[in-house]
């Protein structure tokens, strides 16, 4: 709505300005005449339509009738086209602070500004005098229109941290239902566990304490060292290893140094794949590190095991996705492909400087 209203300000003005510098050509009067009309009645309807899509107000289709009819019927005044050009635009700005006074009343953001807008506006126009494109519509235009771009930059900018709050808020939500997850799936394993061999439920006891002091602890972090990350996998897999009886194990193809990434992200994705799969005979995940320019990849190969039924809801998913965009942005990349024996996960990343 903004750029409509810049650009109908613009071609009005370089229709006006164009017999200056073209010549008057008298055939040519009348059209021009007509276009000035036209994008005259095109911006006094725009603008009081900018401001009430900015604020939201109800009544959206009576509104915009009630405002066209308004601007029509000044348009069709019995009166020279300067005059009625005159009174389009004043009715424009009459309506526009019309809307930005309900909004004070409805104490709006941004609504105090808008009034101060429109009242100097419809000020400046009733000062300037008659002389309509020459003089008072070139000035009120280019008063309106700056701090018309300043008020909508202030207001993109608290969109823009609003959506950051709101997804630091999922962020944070899904960490917290990551924890009750997990340690509802261990509780079920120690009373499995403490029913075959007390000693093996003792170990696995240790292993789940350590594990839940580290969740804990790199849950209020927003990143954390990679070979943090990779030590909470190794104890995750020991436990792992210790309900199935089979060895499991996480091995690293590269460098780890220097890397950081969200907390339980790795750890998200195997508990995923535990939970999707059945390793009868334990499992092997390799982890690869690769840096290309300043990207770097790291590459989660998982093995293929006996299908499991699942009925999650995708939280872990959710997780990843949220995490790495809350720490990274849009520099980070998340990408799941199956392969010939098993899953490949790959998380691009910012490289460190």
């Amino acid at each position: 709505m903004f750029a409509a209203l810049c650009l109908v300000a613009t071609l009005l003005l370089v229709v006006e300005i164009w017999r200056s510098f073209a010549g008057y050509a008298y055939p040519w009067h009348m059209p021009r005449l007509y276009a000035v009309s036209a994008l005259t009645w095109l911006f006094s309807t725009l603008l009081p339509l900018y401001f009430y899509t900015a604020y939201r107000l109800p009544r959206w289709p009576l509104a915009a009738s009630m405002l066209l009819a308004c601007i029509a019927l000044a348009g069709a005044l019995p009166a020279h086209f300067d005059s009625r050009c005159w009174w389009m635009f004043l009715t424009g700005l009459a309506a526009s602070l019309a809307l930005n006074l309900i909004a004070v009343w409805r104490r709006l953001p941004g609504s105090r500004g808008g009034t101060l807008i429109a009242l100097a506006s419809c000020a400046l126009f009733l000062l300037t005098g008659s002389q309509f494109a020459e003089g008072s519509f070139a000035l009120v235009v280019c008063f309106l229109l700056l701090p018309l771009s300043a008020q909508l930059l202030a207001q993109l900018l608290r969109e823009r941290s609003k959506a950051a709050r709101a997804r630091q808020l999922e962020n944070q939500l899904l960490r917290k239902s990551m924890q009750p997850h997990f340690l509802m799936n261990s509780l079920s394993l120690i009373s499995e566990l403490n029913a075959q061999s007390p000693q093996a439920a003792e170990t696995f006891i240790e292993a789940l304490g350590a594990e839940l002091r580290m969740l804990n602890e790199f849950a209020q972090q927003p990143s954390i060292a990679l070979t943090q990350e990779l030590a909470l996998c190794q104890n995750y897999l020991s436990i792992m290893g210790t309900r199935l009886q089979q060895p499991c194990s996480l091995q690293l193809d590269g460098e780890a140094a220097g890397i950081s990434v969200p907390p339980a992200l790795l750890l998200t994705a195997l508990e995923n794949a535990f939970s999707h799969n059945r390793y009868r005979h334990g499992a092997v995940f390799i982890l690869r590190s690769a840096r290309h320019a300043k990207t770097q990849v790291l590459t989660l190969v998982l093995p293929e095991g006996e299908a499991r039924p699942h009925a999650g809801g995708g939280v872990g998913e959710q997780y990843i996705r949220a995490s790495l965009q809350a720490v990274f942005g849009d520099a980070a990349n998340y990408a799941c492909h199956p392969q010939q024996a098993g899953w490949r996960l790959t998380f691009s990343l910012p490289a460190a400087p």
